[in-house]
């Protein structure tokens, strides 16, 4: 074996384990492939290990009846994933791109639609101070991908149809601020096919009219700011 350091581990587009019904995230058991601890992918009735973190052992997640129920695997659920985002211990943190100042914003990928969905939309929020950061609407139902670095304009081409507004005077995507906060990251399945967004909306009245048209949403993708502390 090398004596070299160990590359950071990065989290890559792949199927995440779902835990059944009602299930929580395992302990020290539940690990990915090559010994990386499988961050928590929170939300809903169960608990989702990260993008590529397949929980296995003896403390992996178990549901009501234990694992995913058969013909609800997660090739079928409502899932949002996030592509080359690092991992801190079991947590993971933001690709060092999507931080101030580069501000670009991440990859994401996606299963899972309903059929109902009229349209998408990805919304960003800091769960330290309840700010909704960012988000992209109006998306087609029939995109499962959404590219990292998205231009900061009212209509990004990126993503052809689609709508962003940020926070802060910000029009698109800007990373998290300073301190160990963490943030989510949630695609919304609406029943609409345009939402009725006036040019004086902030983000917050926004995500209210994600709420008002839910069909469904994906358990958040929890990220831990680990700069600047």
């Amino acid at each position: 074996m090398s004596g070299g350091p160990a590359a950071a581990p990065t989290i890559t587009p792949t199927t995440p384990a779902v835990a059944g019904g009602g299930g929580t995230t395992g302990g020290a058991g539940a690990t990915a492939p090559g010994g990386m601890t499988a961050a928590a992918v929170g939300g809903g009735a169960g608990s989702l290990a990260a993008a590529g973190a397949v929980a296995s052992g003896p403390g992996a997640a178990a549901g009501a009846g234990g694992a995913a129920d058969e013909g609800n695997t997660a090739s079928t659920r409502f899932i949002l994933t996030p592509v080359n985002f690092p991992m801190a211990g079991d947590e993971l943190t933001f690709p060092e791109t999507a931080n101030p100042p580069t501000n670009q914003s991440p990859e994401f990928t996606w299963t899972g639609v309903p059929a109902e969905a009229r349209t998408l939309a990805l919304a960003f929020r800091d769960l330290g101070n309840s700010a909704v950061k960012w988000i992209i609407w109006d998306m087609p139902p029939t995109l499962m991908h959404i590219p990292p670095d998205i231009m900061p304009v009212a209509m990004p081409s990126e993503v052809p149809g689609s709508s962003q507004l940020g926070s802060l005077d910000n029009q698109g995507y800007a990373g998290p601020g300073s301190g160990a906060r963490q943030y989510d990251f949630t695609l919304w399945a609406l029943d609409i096919d345009k939402l009725p967004v006036t040019p004086r909306m902030t983000t917050v009245q926004i995500h209210e009219l994600l709420e008002m048209h839910e069909v469904e949403k994906t358990p958040p993708v929890l990220v831990r700011n680990t700069r600047n502390l």
